[in-house]
């Protein structure tokens, strides 16, 4: 019997060793277990910890890519105008003229800002008589200071002065040299004194008012007859001759009356002066 009851408690206590032994592992288990979830833990906080403080970070000074992006460069638009006459693109980097690219064609503008070749709108300048802006690839009116449309070079320029060649303008903004006014013939009476003529009558530049100053004047005598009497030089003032005539003897009589003038007037809006040379045939009757 004691032997018996020595061989149960050993093997009891053989038991609770093995019990107490596997209890032991599985303590140490759920031990590891959850070491390993409160490290997750805390990863995943640090984690979320860190993108809340560059995310921050970035909103008070900018992303990365926005710190290293290219600076924004100024177009010379002369320099374009420049490369834009040959076709060449404009290199904003060295601010000439990119001689590395293929030139744009006939009828084509090399776009500064897509480096890319579109239509050139100077034949619609052309057909709508503007200038044609090569910098820009626009249209420009042909008014104010400029208001001449040039059609050889599709561009705007200012009106020529004609006022010291004696020249005036016409409505294409080109100084011509103006034609002597058609004066009609005049009838005067054999022995009638002091008749006026006003010699800018069918003066076409314009139409009054304007201004004349006869400057000069003449009379010459044709088919007096036998026994011509002598003609009294003309007066003049003001854009009016004034002759005397003497009655002369014998039938188609007449006189030849020569007169400069200048005359101020307005055409086109624009302020002009010119100096005119006419002849006006007086009949005597």
């Amino acid at each position: 019997m004691l032997w018996f009851r020595q061989r149960v408690l050993r093997l009891r206590t053989s038991a609770d060793g093995r019990a107490e032994r596997g209890a032991t592992a599985v303590e140490y288990g759920l031990i590891v277990a959850l070491f390993v979830i409160g490290m997750f833990g805390v990863v995943t906080m640090l984690r979320t910890s860190l993108n809340n403080s560059y995310t921050s970070s970035e909103a008070r000074v900018g992303s990365p890519q926005s710190q290293l992006a290219a600076p924004s460069l100024s177009i010379d638009y002369a320099v374009v105008g420049t490369c834009a006459a040959s076709g060449q693109f404009y290199d904003s980097l060295s601010g000439t003229c990119d001689a590395t690219k293929a030139a744009c064609g006939a009828n084509q503008w090399p776009d500064p800002q897509t480096q890319t070749c579109v239509a050139s709108q100077k034949s619609m300048c052309q057909s709508n008589s503007s200038g044609y802006d090569i910098q820009h690839n626009t249209c420009v009116a042909c008014v104010g200071a400029t208001p001449v449309f040039q059609s050889s070079d599709v561009s705007c320029r200012a009106a020529p002065d004609c006022t010291g060649s004696n020249q005036v303008l016409n409505a294409t903004y080109s100084c011509v040299t103006p034609a002597a006014p058609t004066v009609p013939n005049k009838s005067q009476a054999k022995g009638t004194s002091n008749v006026s003529y006003d010699v800018l009558t069918g003066w076409t530049y314009d139409s009054p008012p304007y201004s004349a100053v006869v400057t000069a004047a003449s009379v010459t005598t044709k088919s007096w007859g036998t026994g011509a009497p002598s003609v009294t030089a003309p007066t003049f003032g003001g854009n009016n001759v004034t002759v005397s005539v003497p009655s002369p003897s014998g039938s188609g009589n007449y006189i030849i009356i020569t007169f400069t003038a200048t005359v101020t007037y307005t055409l086109n809006g624009v302020p002009a002066t010119a100096t005119v040379t006419g002849t006006m045939r007086v009949n005597i009757t």
